[in-house]
């Protein structure tokens, strides 16, 4: 994980090329800080690990919920079932280790993300 820094702080660094013991001091350090100084305040701006979940958290929030429902068909031997809103078709026939079908596995299209809640669609309905 990055280690983050403040700017502000690193650049109250006491020793600067307007400030140093110009009689005692090495001006080729005091370059070699500024040079550093000038490279660490051109690195772009990251934030906090909390902002970027608070960002994270409202891009999810304000994202459309899609609702669909499951359309049943048979190909030949196997049934399938396909989503009303990508038309993908996912096989039928698969049963978890739960005992349940594709259908009733699957509460979200696994190629579109819509929600497949009958419950809500006949309340919207409604």
């Amino acid at each position: 994980m990055p280690r983050y820094i403040d700017l502000d702080k690193l650049n109250e660094y006491p020793i600067r090329l307007n400030h140093y013991d110009k009689e005692n001091g090495n001006i080729n350090f005091v370059y070699g800080i500024e040079s550093v100084l000038e490279y660490a305040n051109s690195l772009p701006v990251f934030e906090t690990e909390i902002e970027i979940k608070k960002i994270e958290s409202e891009k999810l929030n304000r994202q459309e919920v899609k609702y669909g429902h499951w359309v049943h068909g048979v190909c030949g031997a196997n049934e399938y079932i396909k989503c009303s809103i990508c038309r993908k078709i996912i096989v039928n026939n698969i049963v978890t280790l739960e005992g349940d079908n594709a259908e009733t596995a699957f509460a979200l299209c696994p190629y579109c993300g819509t929600k497949m809640d009958c419950d809500i669609l006949n309340k919207m309905e409604e």
